[in-house]
């Protein structure tokens, strides 16, 4: 019988240790898998914005040839077509707003389209333009578009630092510092050899959380926050470098294994340190944010209005 019951036993825990490696292969598969997407988000991003960049500087360059005029031939078709993906911008805000437009799509892919159109539509009026000022109010749809295009590029790196990611849900206070006491959690494990480290480093991330936060204090986090987490970053590495040296020295564990817990913690202490400043800027990029939706709209506007005035006073006269 205890023979039976000690095999039984026996399965039992090695069918439990199975179902827990057969969990952590999956949660390293689906992290491995999240961060190929963001890799593969990245590099689409980064082409795209070199292209952009590429073509905008070969149209500068071969502007003097006039391959190019707004009167007719290819010139006139682009002037066409930056104009209508300009004015496709408003489906992005009218599909978050009203249930009518959901066959339009998901306001992801919405918002990802209205991105899109905010560059390629400016590009193809610059083209249209032939990188040169016109009439009056021709110069005043272009200026028009470029201060809203300036706006909606300065909307975009606010939206990011407030949402998870480009296209993720928006983040609140709450849910950063949680993430951040999740953080703490695991990184106080990885520092458990050298608790003089831990408490150093929990001594800075508490000072910078709990201070106050009122606008021209969120102004100075967002100023100096990068500089100030990444002096901390390399003091923190100094320190488990010196004590991990050591502790080598001392003959206290192999160096291979030793490197590898370098490795981890300081990823640890990175990822600690970019959720503090993350925490510390919020507020403000939460506020600037708000701001930027007030004066964007009524740049739009003002976009829509001059380039309608520009189509029918060119067509008109």
């Amino acid at each position: 019988m205890n023979a039976l019951s000690k095999h039984q036993t026996g399965n039992t825990s090695t069918d439990f240790l199975g179902d827990t490696n057969s969990l952590d292969e999956k949660k390293v598969k689906a992290v491995s898998s999240k961060g190929e997407e963001k890799l593969l988000a990245k590099i689409a991003n980064v082409f795209f914005f070199f292209t952009v960049c590429f073509v905008i500087y070969a149209g500068w360059k071969i502007r003097a040839r006039e391959y190019f005029t707004a009167e007719s031939g290819t010139g006139y078709v682009l002037g066409i077509v930056g104009s209508v993906l300009m004015l496709a911008l408003v489906i992005y805000p009218l599909r978050k707003r009203y249930r009518f437009m959901e066959p339009f799509g998901s306001v992801k892919t919405m918002f990802q389209t209205h991105m899109i159109m905010g560059v390629i539509g400016p590009v193809c009026i610059l083209f249209h333009a032939n990188f040169q000022l016109g009439s009056l109010n021709s110069n005043v749809a272009f200026f028009s578009m470029i201060v809203v295009a300036s706006s909606g590029l300065i909307g975009r790196y606010m939206y990011k630092r407030i949402h998870y990611g480009l296209y993720g849900r928006r983040a609140t206070l709450n849910d950063l510092r949680k993430r951040y006491e999740t953080e703490k959690g695991e990184m106080a494990e990885m520092l458990d050899f050298s608790p003089p480290i831990s408490k150093h480093l929990l001594t800075f991330s508490e000072k910078v959380l709990n201070s106050r936060q009122g606008f021209f204090q969120s102004l100075a986090s967002v100023l100096v926050m990068g500089i100030t987490t990444r002096v901390e970053f390399w003091q923190i590495r100094r320190l488990m470098t010196l004590e991990l040296n050591f502790r080598r020295k001392r003959g206290d564990g192999e160096s291979s294994h030793q490197r590898r817990m370098q490795k981890e913690a300081n990823r640890r202490v990175w990822t600690l340190l970019r959720h503090v400043r993350k925490v510390a800027e919020f507020n403000f990029y939460e506020r600037m944010f708000s701001l930027w939706h007030v004066f964007h709209l009524p740049l739009a506007i003002m976009l829509l209005c001059s380039g309608i005035f520009h189509v029918i006073a060119v067509h008109a006269y």
